[in-house]
């Protein structure tokens, strides 16, 4: 009967552990995920800085410039 006892509250604390286990992994995997969410949009922004620059410099050698 001692056994049976011990080893309800050992299976008890380990429930208790995969519930704190599953609870980090998924604010884990909200942080990954906001992460690439940051990743992206640094990428798009110098993706469009390089277009602004690259469009400069035509205007700099006269491309792209409108006369009347």
């Amino acid at each position: 009967m001692a056994f049976i006892w011990t080893m309800k509250s050992d299976i008890l604390v380990i429930k208790t552990d995969i519930g704190y286990l599953q609870r980090a992994q998924q604010n884990t995997a909200e942080s990954l995920k906001q992460f690439g969410a940051v990743l992206t949009s640094g990428a798009v922004r110098d993706a469009r800085i390089a277009m602004i620059e690259k469009r400069i410099d035509e205007l700099a050698h006269g491309k792209g410039f409108i006369e009347n």
